[in-house]
């Protein structure tokens, strides 16, 4: 079971078998590889396994030095932003390997996303990201 927002609250959503079973297909037709930037490449491909929805706008920015992307659907407030700083622990993951989700959270707050390339360990110890 999962919770989910809808427009007047939150609501109970249960995944159904067919949902997990492709997601499960999915990852086992990639098996995680042993290698750090092999495992990078993994979740980029996996992440742009997803098409984006054609009102999805994708711009490239400069977060005071820092790469990043802003994602807009027509329905989101101008002037409100989700800053989305994606997962992998500081050492994987990127804008290519959470774009859609990042777009799909923007769609839900009905705001613009704002997503961070952050450097990663081990090339960029802590607290360079």
């Amino acid at each position: 079971m999962r919770i989910v927002p809808r427009k007047r609250g939150w609501e109970k959503c249960a995944m159904t078998n067919t949902e997990i079973d492709t997601v499960r297909e999915m990852l086992a037709s990639s098996p995680r590889p042993a290698g750090l930037n092999e495992r990078r490449s993994r979740l980029d491909a996996l992440g742009t396994r997803y098409s984006l929805p054609a009102d999805l706008r994708v711009e490239a920015a400069d977060a005071n030095g820092v790469a990043a992307e802003w994602t807009t659907t027509p329905e989101a407030e101008p002037s409100c932003a989700v800053l989305f700083l994606h997962g992998g622990g500081y050492v994987s993951g990127s804008l290519d390997s959470h774009r859609h989700m990042i777009g799909q959270a923007g769609r839900e707050a009905q705001t613009r996303t704002l997503s961070l390339a952050y450097r990663l360990a081990p090339e960029h110890p802590f607290p360079a990201a």
